[in-house]
């Protein structure tokens, strides 16, 4: 069998010693490659059989083919990337992506906040009609093995004991017909007390929530303003000091020019609350793609500022021995909503295809009460492409061009969201904290 180098190695850095750091952004595998196996690496054209008789090249040979470094010479590794792509994207067998807002209200003010106000909650009729809505999906699509659901709003604790019957019918649905049910939810945290989170977990089968914090005290108050003047950042953090053993809490941070220089001191407080292993922690930047939030494009960095600024960010972390998402690993999409089977509903019932276009009649592909279309809208999200630019790129597999959103709105421009010197840098520093470990 003849190889070839994969196009998607990164080679990292050169060690004094001539060994080099190597990753592959399709299998995330990241290792020292010796100089024995450069050797090899570098000479794929004179591998033959008569030299695989060499048990230890042999053995070099597997191991750089089973992490991806090495592939089959006539592979065409795009086109594979693309055929697994499809296969996720069109498979009807697959899994139904729910995202309910039970309200669009919100108890928080926060200046960058990209959605319409509106105070209407899910009305009990809507949310009947929502329970046959999915009762008839998963009859019309039998191949459905699961249901995986996102609570988001507004704040949907505001309403949580819609929340709390939605997720029994839709449970009900699952185990009379045999189908595995999952759920997360995003919230800000202020309303996700002990016994919010208990039945959360309990009744409603979620495992994961998603809280923002912007910073440490005062900072976070900010940008995420209780609409009644109160202190969130303390109520906030008590709360996952609370519930961070029944929930998985994945913590987001978002980044603009007014807060950037305050996120050493919250890795420093997040290290000090000991909250490494059950609470993650990640950092995006704030943008301003809609109207409602244009206010706030000065205040913004470019997607390259961020990329540039997030080598800092993410060495803060790896010093602090914080986890961090060092592997980067491979997104057969990057976003369900490119999938057959996502859809994204609001409290009067109305469907849209992303969280960016929740609520707005520009965006809908039917509703609760008519099923869901095959629209201009929806038609646009499932056969939109890839950008040719994207092709060649070592990290396409992990970036996928970035926000479908971002980029249908921007003619189909890649969002890129990383680039080689950040994971090079990014890389470095953790196998050297790695070795200072050890």
């Amino acid at each position: 069998m003849k190889f070839k180098k994969s196009k998607y190695n990164i080679n990292v850095d050169k060690l004094s010693n001539g060994e080099i750091l190597i990753y592959n952004s399709v299998t995330s595998a990241f290792g020292i490659m010796d100089c024995e196996t450069q050797a090899i690496y570098n000479n794929l054209d004179n591998i033959n059989d008569n030299n695989l008789k060499d048990k230890n090249m042999k053995k070099n040979l597997n191991i750089m083919s089973n992490n991806g470094f090495i592939v089959e010479e006539d592979l065409d590794e795009f086109k594979k990337l693309m055929l697994e792509y499809n296969l996720y994207r069109y498979d009807r067998s697959g899994g139904l992506f729910l995202t309910i807002a039970p309200t669009m209200n919100c108890n928080m003010a926060c200046p960058y906040c990209y959605e319409k106000k509106n105070l209407e909650k899910m009305s009990e009729n809507t949310q009947q009609l929502l329970i046959k809505c999915i009762e008839d999906y998963i009859k019309r699509y039998p191949q459905i093995t699961f249901i995986s659901v996102s609570w988001y709003g507004g704040e949907p604790l505001l309403e949580k004991e819609i929340i709390r019957y939605l997720s029994k019918e839709l449970i009900r649905i699952c185990k009379e017909n045999q189908r595995e049910y999952t759920a997360s939810i995003v919230t800000n945290g202020v309303l996700l007390d002990y016994d919010t989170a208990l039945m959360l977990s309990k009744e409603c089968n979620i495992y994961q929530t998603q809280i923002t914090l912007d910073g440490v005290g005062e900072v976070h108050n900010k940008t995420r303003k209780l609409k009644s003047g109160e202190d969130s950042f303390s109520k906030i953090t008590a709360n996952i000091d609370d519930v961070k053993d029944l929930l998985q809490v994945v913590i987001r941070t978002n980044i603009n020019k007014k807060n950037v220089d305050y996120f050493k001191d919250l890795v420093q407080y997040f290290k000090r609350k000991n909250w490494d292993g059950k609470v993650k922690l990640y950092f995006s930047p704030v943008t301003a793609t809609e109207e409602v939030n244009k206010h706030v494009f000065n205040e913004c960095y470019s997607r390259d500022e961020f990329n540039d600024m997030h080598i800092d960010l993410e060495k803060l972390l790896i010093d602090a021995d914080i986890n961090s998402n060092f592997t980067y690993p491979k997104s057969f999409l990057g976003c369900t909503a490119l999938t057959v089977h996502n859809i994204v509903i609001d409290p009067n019932g109305n469907m849209s295809k992303c969280w960016h276009r929740i609520g707005n009649p520009k965006y809908y592909i039917g509703s609760v009460k008519e099923g869901i279309k095959f629209n201009k809208e929806r038609i646009e999200w499932l056969t939109s492409e890839y950008p040719n630019k994207c092709v060649e790129c070592k990290l396409f597999p992990i970036c996928r061009s970035g926000c479908p959103h971002d980029r249908i709105k921007n003619n189909n421009e890649p969002i890129c969201e990383y680039n080689l010197h950040q994971i090079r840098e990014i890389l470095k520093k953790y196998y050297k904290n790695l070795r200072i470990e050890q």
